[in-house]
């Protein structure tokens, strides 16, 4: 199965909702359910929020029907004929009947798109450290492979330094712009005491994790400890109104889908070896005579044809419904400013983003000192 068909889908579709909410006022006003149930005085971002909402809930079920006909599919059932000529009319279908859904109905949506999307960001932190080990692992290989050469090591060594250096500098930033309110001063104060103890921590020979794990993980941190504070009130020094949110909505909606995307594929090629459920296909065997080689040996031609592992696809489209749940929160900064739940999602999405950061933390430290409490098991 081809993924990157939906990853474009799902890139268009967020691209899509973010130029509609900037440049699409006049044409989302005419909209019935927007028009007469969005008050844009009190609720000045009903209409953005209920947009992307709906584009949101549009894809979350497309990716479901699809992961359900999946799995049926993989056990027996024929999907060719039955599904793949549909799937952009009942993508377009979606779409269309999502804007005649009543906003009450999104209101929900936003909630379970919250909670749903904590969960995917637990994905995102073990793909994370999955991601730095490998990076790590294949410079290391490239510098035991060519011993004499200075590149690798130079590689490596200015990337675990350049990582640590912008860790520091984006803590000191954070102190001089977002030290308005107490609680956004302590998070900044744990974050610190990570980024001080992780390179410590990593350096140490009974560990060996290497410079570079605890240097990307601590700028990790300090961009989710970014994320979580700019939200908290009254903590920012900078003027609020100083950018229109409109004019910023497009590039955030291009950066938050590029970032989900690649997610959502890094996350699905590590989920064959999570869930264990690979389905293994050959070619078929035909039953050709054998016959001598040169040597005189008799080869049969099937046994030389290797099996090929395919993974479920329906692993990928479970993935990308989650996606579809933390797109919504990713450009409409988790919900905040869409009317009653205003405060409510506004402390959701402080609360979330800096819990992620400390689930960051343990299950880093927990990676670094696993092999010493279990000695005799294997955590390569």
């Amino acid at each position: 199965m081809r993924r990157w068909p939906y990853l474009v889908l799902f890139f268009v579709n967020a691209i899509a909702a973010g130029i509609l909410v900037a440049y699409g006022q006049d044409l989302l006003r005419k909209v019935p359910q927007l028009r007469d149930h969005c008050d844009v005085v009190q609720q000045p971002y009903c209409i953005d929020n209920q947009t992307i909402f709906r584009a949101s809930k549009t894809m979350s079920i497309f990716f479901l029907i699809l992961m359900c006909w999946s799995a049926m599919t993989e056990t027996g059932y024929s999907r060719r004929c039955a599904i793949l000529g549909l799937e952009l009319p009942l993508y377009v279908g979606l779409i269309v009947g999502s804007f005649f859904v009543p906003n009450r109905v999104f209101e929900v949506y936003a909630w379970i798109a919250a909670v749903l999307s904590a969960i995917f960001i637990l994905l995102q932190i073990v793909i994370l450290l999955d991601c730095v080990y490998d990076i790590r692992d294949y410079l290391l290989d490239k510098i035991n492979q060519v011993p004499g050469s200075r590149l690798w090591p130079f590689i490596y060594l200015a990337a675990s330094i350049g990582a640590w250096l912008a860790s520091i500098a984006g803590l000191v930033l954070l102190f001089i712009y977002y030290s308005g309110a107490p609680l956004a001063i302590a998070f900044m104060v744990i974050t610190s005491i990570f980024v001080l103890i992780f390179p410590i921590i990593g350096a140490n020979d009974k560990i060996g994790a290497g410079l570079l794990p605890p240097a990307a993980m601590t700028m990790y941190l300090v961009f989710l400890c970014w994320q979580s504070i700019i939200k908290v009130p009254h903590a920012s020094k900078l003027d609020a109104t100083a950018a229109s949110t409109s004019a910023i909505l497009v590039p955030s909606a291009i950066i938050g889908a590029v970032t989900v995307s690649w997610t959502s594929w890094r996350t699905t090629e590590s989920t064959n070896s999570l869930f264990r459920l690979d389905i293994v296909t050959t070619e078929p065997q035909v039953n050709t005579p054998v016959a001598p080689n040169d040597d005189g040996i008799s080869v049969n031609p099937a046994e030389e044809t290797p099996q090929r592992v395919v993974a479920p696809s329906w692993q990928f489209f479970f993935i990308m419904f989650f996606s579809s749940f933390y797109m919504a929160m990713v450009m409409t900064n988790w919900g905040m400013d869409s009317g009653s739940l205003s405060e409510d999602t506004e402390t959701i999405s402080i609360w979330v983003q800096i819990c992620s950061q400390w689930a960051t933390a343990l299950l880093f430290v927990w990676t670094l000192v696993a092999p010493l409490v279990f000695p005799n098991r294997d955590f390569s």
